[in-house]
C-alpha cells in the first residue's frame, strides 16, 4: 500500500544519509589525525636554525668524528664538522674513537647544529661543559682540520682549527708521529679507485 511505502523509504533514506554523514565525520576525523600525525614527525625529523644548541647523551660512538646523540625521543647521527679523522683500518683510525669515546661517551652534550649532509647525519659542533670536542681531536692529533670545507663552517673555527693543526704536527702528537700520515680524504679516494680497478678486471 502507498502509505506503507512512503515511511518505509523516509527511514530507509534517513538511516542511509545518517550512514553517509557518520561515515563522512570519521573521515574527516582520520584525515585530521593523519595530518596532525604528520606535522608531528616532520617536525621531529626537523631541525632547528644554523646555529642552534641541541641537548642530549652520547649514546654511541662510529669513530673519531661521527657519534649518536640521543636528543628527547629521538637518536640523532652526527657528523663532527670541521674535522676529519682517520679511518677504523688506518693508523690510529681505533685510536681516535676509543678516545672520543672515552671524552664523551655516555655524558651530556650540546650539539651545535649546522645542518644535514648528503647521507642525512647532523652536522654540528659538540660541546662538552663549553669544549669544543671537534677542536679537541684536532689538539690531541687524533683528525685533520678538514679544510676543504672551511667556507662551510663556523665563523672562526677554520682558522682557530688550521692553527690547532698546526700546533699538533709541530708537537708530533697523535697521528703525526708518523713521518706521513695519509689524511683519510685521500685514503678513502685510493681505497675506491682500488675497488673500482678490481672489479674492471
Amino acid at each position: 500500500m502507498p502509505w506503507v511505502r512512503r515511511p518505509l523509504q523516509g527511514a530507509l533514506l534517513f538511516v542511509f544519509l545518517g550512514g553517509c554523514l557518520a561515515t563522512l565525520g570519521c573521515d574527516q576525523r582520520g584525515l585530521r589525525r593523519m595530518q596532525g600525525g604528520s606535522r608531528a614527525h616532520a617536525g621531529a625529523q626537523g631541525l632547528p636554525a644554523p646555529g642552534a644548541v641541541l641537548s642530549g647523551r652520547v649514546v654511541g660512538v662510529s669513530d673519531g668524528d661521527t657519534v649518536k646523540v640521543l636528543v628527547g625521543h629521538e637518536e640523532l647521527k652526527i657528523r663532527m664538522i670541521g674535522i676529519d679523522a682517520p679511518e677504523k683500518a688506518q693508523p690510529f683510525g681505533k685510536v681516535a674513537k676509543q678516545a672520543l669515546s672515552d671524552r664523551i661517551f655516555g655524558r651530556e652534550v650540546g650539539v651545535q647544529v649546522k645542518g644535514r649532509d648528503r647521507y642525512g647525519r647532523v652536522l654540528g659542533k659538540l660541546l662538552l661543559d663549553g669544549m669544543d670536542v671537534n677542536l679537541a681531536q684536532i689538539r690531541d692529533g687524533l683528525a685533520w682540520h678538514y679544510a676543504d670545507y672551511a667556507k662551510d663552517q663556523f665563523p672562526g673555527d677554520a682558522d682557530r682549527y688550521a692553527q690547532t693543526e698546526r700546533e699538533a704536527k709541530a708537537a708530533g702528537v697523535g697521528l703525526w708521529q708518523d713521518r706521513d700520515p695519509m689524511p683519510p680524504w685521500r685514503w678513502r679516494r685510493v681505497r675506491k679507485a682500488d675497488r673500482e680497478e678490481g672489479e674492471g678486471r
